[in-house]
């Protein structure tokens, strides 16, 4: 017989089952909605935080990067590796950036950030990118480096322009290491709030089970209200706050939501102290803090534009003995010798009242731009005083400075100019101050000159020269050579010719190179021009070899610029070039300045050295004028020397020219190598120099430099090859 429990108890009993089946259904269900609506939320808390921080790092790359490209340009043009690398040291030390290259115009590595530049000349990564940043002139973003494995990288490339002159390109990577460690962390947090958060859930589940559906219904609406609400609202202040400038609301919770807050509001102010440094980083220079070029430019903008408008006196600074400080007692004791002469200006700017006016004092400033080059903006300076403010900066400079165990005196060359008296910008006001400046220092250094209007027009001259220059490079003839006889003293024979480029200019005639060369040489247009007349020389060669007309023997003797040195492949240039047209090598001679080995001379020496492997001579050029000479003769090994043609000069009655020539044949002579007198305008000077034991002649005295086909017809004749070298002379056409 079965037992029947009491319809109470079975009520109960299924009551209870229900509440049982409901409770494990709702709970597993509920479970179930719970874990995939928090996963979404946190899936969408770290997305956005990732999305944030590569929006920064963006940013910041952009940011760094429009700062190095405006203040590479003048380094990068004027190919001043060493400033190029005093600007972009800072920037390699930050965390964020892994690599940074400075690309030059011909698409190459011009500094790599190193020291040694051990990828100098190399070709760059993502070339296409490059060439499209600088074709372009805009700023290129790629999200991965050159593998799609590699997701921790940015790379950021922005042209180095000043107008429509294009140098180069920088190219900065950025990793992403540090804001993903932040985000690493913040994602553990929330790991830890998700894992923690369904303990909970359990517990109030078995509470919920024991209590009723309702009441753990109800309880676990709150609970999941309490952790959404607040992870909402996160995800909320992480779309509206990109930038992390504010807090994110403290929740007042002992709890791991609070904790999060903290967290993210610690990593918040940490990013804020970053960018406050990468700021302060690009307004300003980081030996001696003085503003940098950026922020100068801006202030003195702003001053230009200011009503009632300010009076403006502006000094170019750049010290005379800085090099030699640096070379003599190393870079830290050149550091010491900046940050003195900033703290001299900084105080004589602002609290000199003899000179400066106190009502402007605030606006005055100083500013670091480059290696040794400071400016100078003073506002509203009493005219009587123009004069005594710049003494007194000249005094400022020259004012000793310990140095280990020695007083030195850096001495400065000013250029000075006056906004009152040019209407243009900053950075036009700014230039004519560095023009100024290097008018004083070619004056004798440790002095000033204020920029005048004759020197704004002979600047625009050489601007249309420059201009006209790039587009004489779609007409290369126009540059050709003009050629000088070189007479064995001793034999009276013609054995060589030095080439002197000529510039036929379509419109204005045929112009000297003194007029035009500096202005190529500062820029690529020397490359191209220099390039094709190594090729004209060498056809004339070989032209000259197929007509009987000359020897192997002869030569041409053919000047190198600083950039074909420093910028061209020359051995590769010149290897091509002769094997072409089948010239040996030895017949082309080069001559070399000693201003163009000042640069880098162990790059210099590379180069000279390749080239003499060739078969080509090196020639030392105005020998005796420069800083150095006894010192390149020791460092390069010269095949000859040139004696200038200020030695030579009056050298019958001059006796100081007489003993220099002498000294240097005999310096010569020890050397083993040849030397050839410049600038000889008569027989006596011929039969001194001969007798003092030069071995070749050039000058007015045997013929003057003539187009070459006039060179030809004139002097590459059987009788004049053989002739005495008076006998040459007698013949007006050469």
């Amino acid at each position: 017989m079965k037992t029947k429990f009491p319809l109470s108890v079975r009520f109960s009993l299924t009551t209870l089952l229900i509440l049982a089946v409901v409770t494990v259904v709702y709970f597993f269900s509920y479970r179930a909605f719970y874990t995939a609506n928090t996963q979404y939320l946190f899936d969408e808390l770290n997305q956005t935080t990732e999305k944030a921080l590569e929006h920064q790092l963006i940013r910041k790359g952009l940011s760094i990067g429009k700062i190095l490209s405006d203040n590479l340009f003048n380094p990068v043009y004027t190919l001043n590796l060493d400033h190029t690398y005093q600007l972009i040291k800072p920037v390699i030390a930050l965390e964020e950036v892994k690599r940074i290259y400075v690309i030059d115009s011909d698409g190459l590595i011009f500094h790599d950030g190193t020291k040694n530049l051990e990828e100098f000349g190399l070709p760059p990564p993502n070339v296409e990118a490059i060439e499209q940043a600088v074709t372009q002139k805009k700023t290129v973003v790629l999200d991965a480096l050159s593998s799609p494995t590699d997701k921790e990288r940015l790379v950021v490339i922005l042209p180095i322009a000043e107008g429509h002159v294009v140098v180069g390109s920088v190219f900065i990577e950025l990793g992403q290491d540090t804001l993903h460690q932040d985000n690493l962390t913040n994602r553990r947090i929330l790991e830890k709030i998700q894992a923690e958060g369904q303990e909970s859930f359990l517990l109030v589940q078995l509470v919920v089970l024991l209590i009723s559906v309702v009441l753990g219904l109800s309880l676990a609406i709150l609970l999941s209200k309490s952790l959404t609400r607040p992870l909402n609202t996160l995800i909320n202040h992480f779309n509206q706050n990109e930038d992390y400038h504010k807090d994110i609301p403290k929740f007042y919770r002992d709890d791991e939501i609070g904790a999060l807050s903290d967290a993210y509001n610690q990593m918040s102010a940490k990013i804020n102290r970053k960018n406050e440094a990468i700021r302060h980083l690009a307004f300003h220079d980081t030996l001696t803090q003085l503003p940098n070029r950026s922020k100068f430019t801006e202030h003195l903008e702003t001053l230009l534009k200011a009503t009632p408008r300010h009076s403006i006196h502006l000094y170019f600074i750049d010290l005379d003995e800085f090099k030699w400080v640096n070379d003599t007692f190393g870079h830290g004791h050149g550091d010491v010798l900046l940050n003195t002469i900033a703290s001299r200006l900084t105080y004589f700017t602002s609290r000199n009242e003899a000179v400066i006016n106190p009502d402007t004092a605030d606006l005055n400033m100083v500013s670091r731009i480059g290696g040794d080059e400071f400016v100078i903006a003073i506002v509203d300076l009493d005219a009587s005083k123009e004069d005594l403010c710049v003494q007194e900066i000249l005094k400022q400079l020259r004012e000793p400075i310990q140095i280990e165990n020695e007083l030195i005196q850096a001495g400065g060359s000013v250029g000075v100019v006056l906004s009152s008296k040019f209407d243009c910008s900053a950075n036009e006001l700014i230039k004519y101050a560095d023009m100024a400046m290097y008018r004083a220092k070619d004056n004798g250094k440790n002095a000033y000159v204020e920029f005048s209007e004759s020197m704004r027009q002979h600047f625009e001259h050489q601007a249309i020269i420059e201009k006209e220059l790039h587009s004489a490079l779609n007409d290369l003839s126009q540059f050709e050579f003009w050629y000088q006889p070189k007479i064995d003293l001793n034999s009276g024979k013609l054995i060589g010719a030095e080439a002197l480029v000529r510039w036929n200019h379509p419109e204005r005639g045929y112009i000297f190179p003194d007029q035009f060369i500096p202005i190529a040489e500062s820029s690529d247009v020397i490359l191209q021009v220099g390039e094709h007349l190594i090729e004209q020389a060498i056809m004339a060669l070989k032209r000259w070899l197929s007509q009987n007309k000359i020897s192997e023997e002869f030569h041409v003797a053919i000047n190198l610029s600083a950039r074909q040195i420093y910028r061209q492949n020359l051995p590769r240039i010149l290897r091509k070039i002769t094997q072409k047209h089948g010239v040996p090598a030895e017949m082309l001679q080069l001559e070399v300045t000693e201003s163009l080995l000042l640069n880098d001379t162990e790059k210099a020496n590379q180069v000279l050295t390749e080239l003499q492997k060739l078969g080509h001579s090196v020639w030392l050029d105005d020998f005796g004028t420069g800083y150095s000479s006894l010192s390149y003769m020791q460092r390069f090994n010269f095949n000859g020397v040139k004696v200038d043609r200020s030695f030579v000069n009056d050298i019958e009655s001059n006796d100081k020219n007489f003993n220099l020539v002498n000294a240097i044949a005999s310096l010569a002579e020890g050397f083993g190598i040849e030397t050839v007198a410049e600038g000889i305008e008569n027989r006596e000077q011929s039969d001194i120099v001969a007798a003092l034991g030069c071995t070749i002649g050039q000058g007015y005295y045997f013929a003057k430099p003539v187009p070459r086909q006039q060179f030809e017809e004139a002097c590459l004749v059987p009788e004049k090859l053989q002739a005495n070298h008076t006998l040459l002379f007698k013949d007006q056409m050469c």
